[in-house]
């Protein structure tokens, strides 16, 4: 185990958010094992809520699903969670991650897409869409999902070389196209 994860080990048992995370797995009738970086996985989580496929306390990864499930870029999101549980000295992050997920409902509607901690945690790693504020959106498309795009902002802002779209792909050559076509 790398120091860095054994400190975060060490650090979410002393802050009682690892003991807690112990504890809702224990009473959701999961089956505990220890786990990479120094987390705990437990599946078969039984209690219906949260909704999410996957949920951290300390460093205790919950999930419904069958051993092996907990494997890639979704193991990598729930570690940083693990990270932030550090971070936000363990049991307050549950306050402060309702109220992120609240203000993300308000803001677009997915209690995830706005939510600082599962932008840090990597949105794409943990399935989570990445969703247009209400206010940025036509009244045509409201409530359909769409990415935020500054640029088409009338103009404000101007288009950044290199970024990217949803689908990982650079969409500056689109804005070029439109802009030729406005000019003619």
């Amino acid at each position: 185990m790398r120091r860095a994860h054994r400190i975060r080990q060490v650090v979410n048992y002393a802050n009682l958010s690892t003991p807690l995370g112990l504890l809702i797995a224990l009473i959701g009738g999961a089956r505990l094992r220890r786990g990479e970086r120094g987390l705990v996985y437990a599946y078969g989580y039984r209690v219906p809520f949260p909704v999410a496929g996957a949920f951290t306390v300390g460093n205790v990864v919950m999930t419904r699903h069958a051993e092996g499930y907990l494997a890639g870029r979704l193991l990598d999101h729930e570690s940083r969670h693990a990270t932030q549980y550090a971070a936000c000295v363990g049991l307050p992050m549950l306050v402060l991650y309702v109220s992120a997920s609240a203000l993300s409902l308000a803001v677009c509607g997915h209690p995830a897409s706005w939510n600082v901690f599962e932008r840090l945690a990597g949105l794409e790693d943990g399935g989570y869409p990445r969703l247009t504020p209400r206010w940025r959106r036509s009244s045509a498309r409201a409530g359909q999902e769409k990415e935020w795009n500054p640029s088409a902002v009338s103009g404000i802002f101007p288009p950044v070389r290199g970024s990217w779209n949803a689908e990982g792909r650079g969409s500056c050559r689109r804005r070029s196209a439109l802009r030729a076509r406005r000019r003619h």
